[in-house]
């Protein structure tokens, strides 16, 4: 037996050493320009990561995303369960728990714009979580409010929660 890693750092993903990691992957060129991931599926014994209707430009940036479901425990033993919809020019992200540390420490190190360049469109995310991990020891719930991307920067933000001690915690940001 072949042991492979596998790892998606950004979500602290990593595949355990002795499992075995199933991969589905139904994709199409669509044009010269994009190729569209009809759905993307990885399962290792309880832990799904389900990508569907992915489409990507000739440069790999995002154009657009269909649904995004995951449920897994991650290296640090955290449960990440939500899911991601889109409605029109709206992804709607909900779901039980979120670890986000390794999101702000790639956030936070990227000196590189091409980084963090990696969507075409202008878009809003809403967010409605029970559960976001900032690391291992600090915790945030009741996650609420909506953030707009234009240009891949944030250009508006209203962020609500509560820590676990009942303090209540509000963000805002207007560009």
């Amino acid at each position: 037996m072949i042991k492979n890693s596998f790892k998606l750092d950004l979500i602290n993903y990593e595949k355990g050493e002795n499992s075995n990691l199933k991969i589905n992957i139904k994709a199409k060129k669509e044009s010269r320009k994009n190729i569209v991931f009809d759905k993307i599926f990885l399962e290792e014994k309880n832990n799904i990561i389900s990508i569907k209707n992915l489409d990507l430009s000739s440069d790999f940036k995002i154009n657009h995303i269909g649904i995004i479901k995951i449920d897994y425990l991650d290296k640090e033993n955290l449960k990440n369960k939500i899911q991601i919809n889109k409605k029109d020019k709206v992804y709607i992200i909900k779901g039980k728990s979120f670890n986000i540390n390794k999101i702000i420490e790639n956030i936070l190190d990227s000196e590189d714009k091409k980084k963090s360049d990696i969507f075409n469109n202008d878009f809003k995310l809403q967010f409605n979580i029970d559960k976001i991990y900032l690391d291992k020891s600090n915790v945030i719930k009741n996650l609420n409010g909506y953030l707009f991307l234009k240009d891949n920067k944030v250009s508006e933000l209203n962020l609500e929660s509560k820590f676990l001690g009942e303090k209540h915690i509000k963000l805002t940001i207007k560009t």
